[in-house]
């Protein structure tokens, strides 16, 4: 039986499936408050919109991490995950095109049932994907691999993006229908990945029974709980602030998103050397400390193009502290604990995106949700908290490896906002051209 060959076209396969799931997300999930908006939806409508599925996929998540010690087959996990979870948007197609004789009452409650449905659903899956490719993808190039996988998908959300900002804004005179279309799209997308999710090889068709996690890994799932909580004070509605306080078109939204995911993903790299050279703990308190800075800064954003700077330093820096984050609980964690962990982690990450998200929306209905001095205040709240957040974080954790370079913490924040970006630009140029003159 040649392995090799599975193991290949599984690698292959899993492209094709991650790029379709890049299709559902950014046709689908990202136009979940655009929709609420367009329907007119309450504030706290969209609160419970973008608080309640992330941690109903926590839930899901942590679930699903105990399938493992079922014996369930892995693969059928996966393919039924994503078959209910296409399934999903397509009744959420059929509410955006019958949102008109529906009435506002029942499609924001549909709106939100659905959505935790296809959270939930995609969260069940989600471990069993984790140790299915950990064990498919071999460890020495599992790393440049993913970060292979992950530039080629976000290629393709950029073009989705792009496309679902020009196509809405091209159905203006029936918006709810184009949003259907977008949530169709997001439904085929998923199912026919859900076909190449079924073509996969799985070398380890029964999950393993995993061991329980260690103290040490459940203190960080409250750490993790506190940054998701500050974050989404004010960050679950930067949708809400660009598309009805500033009233920007789908074009311009949009725009703002991609700039967000191609700083993001050029950002990325950087931040791994940084983590090897200096050691996670700094990393993450840097990057939490610095995320403050864009909620400030939004304070300012009025136009378009202000919008796109403000998006594109924010996803420089949220790929510090997701990066960072990530690999503390690697380091924290045995291989053979860590789907539990990881599943625990995201249980309390979805927690603390449901109650930060709730405190803004009620922060919001207390100011005035339509004004935008309400939304300022919230901004400079949210930016304070932050920052005291990584306080707690510094005082909490510990620097797992010693890193071979010291620095300062305080001096490393400045590198990152000043030198370091511009030294990683050159970085990659350098390698560019290397590599464009090893092929003469």
């Amino acid at each position: 039986m040649d392995y090799q060959k599975k193991r290949t076209d599984t690698m292959r396969y899993s492209i094709i499936d991650g790029s379709l799931y890049v299709v559902m997300s950014q046709a689908g999930v990202s136009f979940l408050t655009p929709f609420a908006i367009a329907i007119n939806a309450p504030i706290l409508i969209i609160s419970a919109l973008n608080a309640v599925p992330p941690f109903l996929d926590g839930i899901a998540q942590k679930i699903g991490a105990y399938f493992s010690d079922f014996g369930w087959k892995r693969k059928k996990i996966l393919v039924w995950g994503g078959v209910i979870q296409s399934l999903m948007w397509l009744f959420l197609a059929l509410l955006a095109y019958f949102t008109k004789p529906l009435g506002p009452e029942l499609v924001n409650t549909g709106l939100v049932l659905i959505t935790i449905l296809i959270y939930f659903f995609g969260g069940i899956a989600n471990p069993a994907w984790v140790a299915l490719m950990g064990d498919v993808v071999p460890e020495k190039i599992r790393a440049s691999w993913f970060g292979y996988r992950n530039s080629i998908t976000q290629l393709v959300g950029l073009s989705v993006l792009l496309f679902a900002g020009f196509f809405l804004d091209s159905m203006k005179t029936d918006v709810f229908v184009g949003f259907a279309i977008l949530f169709v799209i997001a439904f085929l997308s998923r199912l026919i990945g859900a076909c190449f999710l079924e073509l996969h090889w799985d070398p380890k068709p029964h999950a393993r029974k995993e061991l329980e996690v260690r103290k040490e890994a459940y203190k960080y799932s409250l750490i993790l709980f506190l940054i998701f909580f500050v974050i989404n004070i004010s960050g679950a509605y930067l949708t809400v602030y660009l598309l009805d306080i500033l009233k920007f078109d789908y074009i311009s939204f949009s725009a703002a998103l991609i700039s967000f995911i191609i700083l993001y993903v050029l950002a990325a790299p950087h931040w791994g050397r940084l983590i090897e050279k200096y050691g996670t703990k700094k990393v993450l308190i840097s990057s939490i400390t610095i995320i403050s800075l864009p909620s400030f800064v939004f304070v300012f954003v009025y136009t378009p193009i202000q919008a796109i700077l403000a998006w594109a330093f924010v996803g420089m820096i949220w790929a510090g502290v997701t990066i960072s984050y990530f690999n503390y609980l690697y380091e924290i964690t045995k291989p053979e604990e860590r789907i539990k962990a990881s599943g625990h982690a995201y249980l309390f990450l979805g927690a603390g995106t449901f109650f930060g998200t709730m405190v803004g929306g009620f922060l919001l209905s207390f100011l005035g949700a339509k004004s935008i001095l309400s939304f300022h205040i919230l901004f400079v709240i949210a930016g304070l908290l932050r920052i005291v957040v990584a306080f707690i974080v510094n005082a909490n954790i510990r620097e797992v490896k010693t890193p071979p370079r010291n620095k300062g913490t305080i001096e490393l924040m400045a590198n990152i906002i000043t030198i370091y970006p511009f030294k990683g630009l050159m970085y990659d140029f350098r390698n560019l051209i290397k590599r464009t003159n090893g092929k003469k």
